[in-house]
């Protein structure tokens, strides 16, 4: 231990970049009497905000007025460097100021001070992500091509960035729809086409993500709400009596071709999924005021729909299918630190498809705490330790995300009863 200490004070005399001083910093606290903390605050931070580092000296002599060294290791680098140094104060506080616009990406700071080496601290910092659209109102019909505009900072020109629709009118489930690159300035432009109305009343909320690398967090822009209504051929609509379907359910599909014959005209019902192109699915006849309807229709995945009749298409119809998600709990009452499994199916077969056991948390959102996947015939089991928030009532469900095929799905919650543990771990 004593090797290491001057071994540190070598390289800080020598003004050394420091690139052995990582394990240093991260080692066991030195046997030196004298102890420095260190913290940051923001942290996480976003790019450009001024953060704040700072701590105390503590020991046996007096720790007002000796010098504080502080070093950081900058991603993508991969050494630590002297920033600059400070005197503690009264009763051995120091302070760092790193002014707007200086932290930008993910660091590593640690400090040393009177042969005392502070544990290291990750700086965790998102990019700063805009987004904007070039549609001069926020109401857009399906089929409409929309262009989204942003700039992130730092640029990280080259990559790629993520279109985003929320699955939900709230919580932080995500679902990507669209992507593009970051280019010169870090500007990126998304040209996306919508194909699922947002719903009567409802609105769908647009993000873009960067994803995580070495210089940054994941960094989601602030979202943008859009009203993406159903378009309609008016000579020739088309309309869903419910949207989305759970799997099993079924629907109407509804409306009328305006023509000047007062008589029954042929009318055709086609359908496409992800997976196939249009083709007949029923047949019929208008009534005579032109308007038509095909019951019971039960698509099992997502599915568009469109009419022909009298030499008139309809627009395109998306009906949304939602899996269908049943759990149940081995048990409802467990101790801390205890197992609980859960077990059920999903439907339509979803076999080999990921699934999330999550927890409601105390934001009011259910945040995932264990990975797992469908097994033979749709069925899935999955086990987890209770060991997070403490005791109480914990809420969990088993979320399926969506794809291409259908829109996802959620169990209902399942209440757990989590008492203090009173026997050792490992049951």
């Amino acid at each position: 231990m004593k090797a290491r200490r001057l071994t540190v004070a070598a390289l800080v005399a020598a003004g050394s970049s420091l690139a052995l001083l990582p394990a240093a910093a991260s080692a066991s606290p030195s046997l030196n009497a004298h102890r420095v903390s260190i913290n940051a605050a923001p942290n996480p931070a976003l790019a450009g905000d001024a953060v704040v580092v700072f701590g105390r000296l503590v020991g046996p002599n007096n720790v007002a007025g000796q010098k504080v060294s502080l070093y950081h290791e900058v991603a993508p680098a991969s050494h630590f460097s002297l920033v600059q140094s400070t005197h503690t104060g009264p009763g051995g506080f120091y302070e760092f100021r790193r002014l707007p616009g200086v932290v930008d990406s993910n660091r590593k700071w640690f400090v040393i001070s009177d042969g005392a080496v502070s544990r290291t601290v990750r700086e965790q910092v998102e990019a700063l992500v805009t987004l904007s659209t070039t549609t001069t109102s926020t109401n857009v019909v399906t089929g409409q091509k929309v262009t989204f505009t942003g700039t992130v900072d730092p640029a990280h020109v080259g990559a790629k960035i993520l279109l985003q629709r929320r699955a939900a009118t709230a919580g932080d489930d995500w679902r990507t729809i669209g992507h593009g690159r970051i280019g010169a300035g870090g500007t990126y432009t998304i040209v996306h086409r919508f194909f699922v109305p947002s719903g009567d009343g409802d609105q769908a909320n647009i993000r873009v993500l960067l994803p995580a690398d070495r210089r940054n967090i994941k960094s989601p822009s602030e979202p943008i709400a859009l009203q993406v209504q159903q378009a309609q051929n008016p000579k020739l609509t088309i309309l869903s009596s419910t949207d989305p379907l759970m799997e099993g359910q079924s629907t109407t599909i509804s409306g009328k071709l305006v023509s000047p014959v007062n008589a029954p005209v042929p009318i055709t019902l086609l359908a496409r999924t992800d997976l196939t192109k249009f083709q007949p699915v029923a047949v019929g006849a208008t009534a005579l005021d032109g308007s038509y309807s095909f019951a019971n229709r039960a698509p099992v995945n997502n599915t568009r729909y469109r009419v022909e009749a009298g030499g008139k298409t309809s627009a395109t119809l998306y009906e949304g299918v939602k899996d269908v998600v049943t759990a149940t709990a081995s048990t409802t009452k467990v101790q801390l630190g205890q197992k609980v499994t859960f077990t059920g199916s999903v439907s339509p077969d979803k076999t080999g498809h990921i699934l999330y056991l999550q927890r409601l948390g105390h934001d009011g959102d259910y945040h995932t705490v264990q990975i797992g996947f469908v097994g033979a015939k749709s069925l899935y089991s999955i086990t987890h330790r209770v060991i997070a928030l403490g005791t109480g009532v914990g809420h969990f469900r088993v979320f399926v995300p969506g794809g291409p095929e259908n829109q996802g799905g959620a169990s209902t919650s399942i209440a757990i009863t989590i008492t203090p543990n009173t026997t050792p771990l490992g049951g």
